[in-house]
């Protein structure tokens, strides 16, 4: 016999989030289907695993999950962008980022963008390795323009 389906509507990305969170299948987002980097947002934001337990029956592998005790996080915030000209993304650090790192650039409403940190300078265009403390102001190279505010992420070192 098969599994039963959970297809679940979704108004807007956050409900959409909560709907995958509670263990729906399948969303939908205004009558049509989700984007597949849509769906892949809520585990690179946060997430727990998830198992049924002994609900169904005893399962064959993992009934329950006890190596971390709270949500898992497969992403970092590094910055925040305050501007962007002639192919230079200016930002504010919100956690540490390293010359040459692989990051994801969110604005709303847009898949992520990927970026590579690329010649990457402080506040004063010096040229560095590392961001190196909280609201640090960093530059990097960037050919696609980001607007104000857009998100800048890499993979969580956890």
């Amino acid at each position: 016999m098969s599994r039963p389906e959970l297809l679940a509507p979704a108004g807007d990305l956050e409900c959409c989030k909560t709907a995958l969170r509670f263990g729906a299948d399948a969303v939908y987002l205004a009558g049509r289907p989700v984007p597949a980097w849509v769906l892949q947002e809520p585990l690179k934001v946060s997430h727990r695993e998830y198992c049924t337990g002994f609900f169904f029956k005893a399962p064959a592998k993992a009934p329950q999950i006890t190596l971390a005790g709270g949500y898992t996080r497969a992403w970092e915030v590094v910055g925040i962008v305050e501007r962007w000209e002639n192919g230079v993304c200016h930002a504010v650090q919100r956690g540490r980022a390293f010359a040459g790192d692989a990051l994801e650039a969110l604005a709303p409403g847009q898949p992520p963008l990927p970026l590579s940190l690329t010649d990457l300078r402080d506040g004063d265009g010096c040229k560095i390795d590392a961001t190196r403390h909280p609201e640090m102001l960093f530059s990097f190279t960037c050919a696609s323009p980001l607007p104000k505010g857009a998100v800048l992420r890499g993979p969580s070192s956890q």
